[in-house]
């Protein structure tokens, strides 16, 4: 990204997400790479992010996917559990102009991302969730007196992204740019499966930060040169969305209860 790494070196992919209204352009690289795709072996996508200019310009849109008009996914939610809920909503607005003509201008955007996801469970989910809860209507489940069993869990993802950059025309030969990202999201009932309760879930929020500093300049007509300094920043929190120490993963998954100045736990098997 405008040079910068933005690999993800534990699982993969990329790190920070980007709104699509700040990008100019992108090269994919199917094999190969150089010196400034560096740690990677094979394909490589390069990204460079809009520039401000002399005339001042901005936009505005907003994407709507509302609950109503959802269809149904037959492979994910098929029939007859219950349908699951499902909407989106985007906003992204831009806005650039120079700030010295000829010399320094500036750019900025801003997305806002509100997804209202959920897990809808089956009728055999269901089944068995009100027997977990007859269990713990009649004491068997320590610290448990009652278990609700939705019909579906919201999982809301929010998502802000930011972007500015400033761009310097020191001279003919010598092009300056700093740019700064924000990526902010926001997850609640994070990691809920369709056979898990919500008790297993957590609300999750990462916040990504990067700052870039780039310059090229031009020694000669054939001889040019490029710098690139970067600084990020990840910071990612989880809480859970029980603190009882147990973790109802039923039908499909153990359950461990730690017990009280021990390494051991015990095992609940889940009811059939």
């Amino acid at each position: 990204m405008d040079g910068g790494d933005n690999n993800d070196d534990f699982i993969g992919g990329f790190l920070q997400n980007y709104s699509p209204e700040a990008m100019q352009e992108f090269v994919v690289r199917s094999a190969q790479f150089g010196s400034e795709t560096s740690r990677t072996n094979g394909g490589s996508i390069i990204l460079s992010t809009r520039r401000g200019s002399n005339d001042w310009h901005g936009s505005a849109s907003y994407y709507y996917r509302g609950q109503d008009l959802n269809a149904r996914n037959p492979l994910d939610n098929p029939e007859p559990d219950p349908k699951q809920p499902f909407s989106r909503q985007n906003g992204v607005a831009t806005f650039a102009g120079p700030l010295r003509r000829d010399k320094l201008w500036f750019f900025t955007s801003y997305e806002y991302i509100d997804e209202n996801a959920s897990v809808a469970y089956s009728s055999n989910s269901q089944s068995e969730f009100n027997a977990l809860a007859r269990l713990a209507a009649d004491g068997l489940i320590p610290g448990i007196n009652s278990i609700a069993v939705p019909t579906n869990v919201p999982v809301p993802f929010r998502d802000n992204l930011f972007d500015v950059r400033l761009d310097w025309s020191q001279s003919t030969n010598a092009q300056w740019f700093l740019r700064a990202s924000l990526d902010r999201n926001h997850t609640q009932n994070d990691l809920v499966q369709q056979a898990a309760l919500p008790s297993t879930g957590s609300t999750t929020t990462s916040n990504y930060y990067n700052i870039l500093l780039g310059q090229q300049y031009r020694f000669s007509p054939n001889w040019q040169g490029a710098l690139t300094l970067e600084a990020s920043n990840f910071h990612h929190s989880k809480a859970r969305n029980s603190d009882l120490g147990l973790a109802l993963a039923f039908p499909f998954s153990a359950n461990f209860i730690p017990l009280p100045d021990s390494k051991l736990s015990a095992t609940i098997n889940s009811p059939r």
